[in-house]
């Protein structure tokens, strides 16, 4: 179990990277090249991307100590989530620099991506009351 943790905070570590370099990206690679609500759509996925990796971070390192019932799956829904739901939206985001005329049906996935982040945040929060009830 503790391995798990670790490797959960291995991953978070990864994403807080990717997180921080497309923030950057986002920052001074798209301004002017693509509209202000491309740029906004861009920072909100840039936003709950490192919200997400840094509470994947937090929850591995509770993992290691306290054993998280149902981890794995949590774990799977945490990822899916954010997955799901920041790459639709970096995708979109940046569509004009393909010259793509407009990606918006991935909009339709994105909320996808936040149930399953809220499912997993739910399931989290689930399992932290187990572990206060024994």
């Amino acid at each position: 179990m503790q391995q798990q943790g670790i490797k959960t905070m291995q991953l978070a570590a990864y994403l807080i990277s990717a997180a921080i370099a497309l923030g950057a990206f986002g920052k001074h690679g798209l301004t002017g090249k693509v509209g202000e609500r491309e740029l906004e759509i861009f920072e909100t996925a840039a936003r709950y991307h490192m919200y997400n990796a840094l509470a994947l971070l937090i929850l591995g390192l509770a993992h290691a100590h306290y054993k998280l019932p149902r981890f794995s799956a949590i774990r799977v829904l945490i990822l899916t989530g954010l997955s799901v739901f920041c790459v639709s939206l970096y995708v979109m985001s940046t569509a004009p620099l393909f010259t793509v005329t407009s990606l918006r049906w991935l909009g339709a996935i994105t909320p996808i991506g936040g149930v399953c982040l809220i499912s997993g945040w739910l399931m989290a929060g689930i399992s932290f009351g187990k572990i206060l009830k024994k």
